[in-house]
């Protein structure tokens, strides 16, 4: 046993196809507010795990850490039980309002809809592409397929 850590980004996958983090044996799933969730780069959150969480972080930030942002006691350092304790920094409120009504529209929906949709959207390119010098990447019966990212390569170089 080594002691590495396992940490997962799933910000690529988040909000397009069903992400089940308490089923992973992971110690921190981490994820940005963009991409399939409808944010902007500006914000991002994250899964700790139990174990991570009883440690201490490496570094405090300016009061994001304390159980009490606004308690300055300098003898004392009453870091959050709470994954809050390895913020290192104030959020940026609107990213926090924007992902918030993100969530509102994407919860409308269900990733199932939106995977199944993103599916449907990826069966029309492909078959936009017959007759072209494009083509998937990685082909759609592969299992590295994802419908929700492609990438085309032109056949003719």
């Amino acid at each position: 046993m080594v002691g590495a850590k396992l940490v997962v980004d799933v910000t690529q996958a988040a909000g397009a196809i069903p992400v089940c983090v308490q089923e992973w044996d992971a110690d921190l799933v981490v994820c940005s507010g963009y991409k399939w969730l409808g944010g902007h780069g500006g914000i991002a959150f994250a899964s700790f795990s139990d174990a991570l969480l009883e440690k201490q972080p490496p570094f405090i930030g300016c009061f994001g850490g304390r159980e009490d942002p606004f308690d300055m006691d300098a003898k004392q350092l009453l870091l959050s039980k709470t994954a809050a304790k390895y913020t290192q920094s104030t959020l940026s409120y609107i990213s926090v309002v924007g992902l918030n009504a993100a969530f509102d529209e994407l919860l409308k929906f269900s990733v199932e809809w939106i995977n199944k949709h993103s599916s449907q959207l990826a069966e029309v390119l492909l078959a936009g592409l017959t007759n072209l010098e494009w083509e998937a990447f990685i082909e759609a019966e592969s299992d590295e397929f994802s419908s929700h990212i492609m990438t085309l390569k032109n056949c003719a170089l």
